[in-house]
This record gives structure tokens, C-alpha cells and sequence, in this order.
């Protein structure tokens, strides 16, 4: 990760929320023009942390999930466990964090 991106990038990752800009292509170019850098920069350099906060917020909602007795299953709630699950492996093995964890 480029520090020096982030550097630039932190004052402004807040306007990202999808729920409250109103055009998130637009919060985008905006953005990119703030840290002068292209916009696919700018998403490139965001997405690695928007998918740890993904499989963090999955592994709560499995655990909780698990917790209240849920398994994962091919039916009802319990294929949603099993989904949110899988997305989670997925994610890990897109960016190659199972090997950096020594799995897989």
C-alpha cells in the first residue's frame, strides 16, 4: 500500500459512504481531483481496505449467526451463513491473503 496515496486520500475517504452521496461516480472524479490523481488510482488504492472491511463485518455476522444456533446449510437462513461464508474465501483468496496467513 502507498502511503503517500493515503496520505492524500484520508481527509476525504469520509464523502465514500454509498448511502449518503447522492452520485458515487461523481464523489469519485471529485475526489481524484482533490489528490490529482486519476480515478482509477484512487479506486485501486481503496479497495484492498474496503474488502478487509468487508470480511470483517461477514466474519461478525457469521459468528453471530452461529452463535444463535445457525449452521451453515443449502436452505433458508442457513444458505445465507453459508454465502456470506464463501464470500469471505473468496475475497481472501482474490487477494492472495490465504498464502500471507499461511493457508491454502
Amino acid at each position: 500500500m502507498d502511503n503517500d496515496i493515503w496520505k492524500r486520500l484520508g481527509p476525504y475517504t469520509s464523502r465514500l459512504d454509498i448511502d449518503e452521496s447522492e452520485n458515487i461516480e461523481k464523489t469519485w472524479e471529485d475526489i481524484s481531483k482533490l489528490v490529482d490523481l486519476p480515478v482509477e488510482t484512487v479506486k485501486k488504492a481503496i479497495e484492498p481496505i474496503k474488502e478487509l472491511f468487508v470480511i470483517l463485518d461477514h466474519t461478525r455476522t457469521a459468528f453471530i449467526i452461529i452463535q444463535d444456533g445457525g449452521l451453515p446449510s443449502n436452505a433458508g437462513g442457513g444458505a445465507n451463513l453459508r454465502n456470506i461464508i464463501r464470500r469471505v474465501f473468496a475475497i481472501m483468496k482474490k487477494n492472495g491473503w490465504w498464502e500471507k496467513i499461511g493457508h491454502l
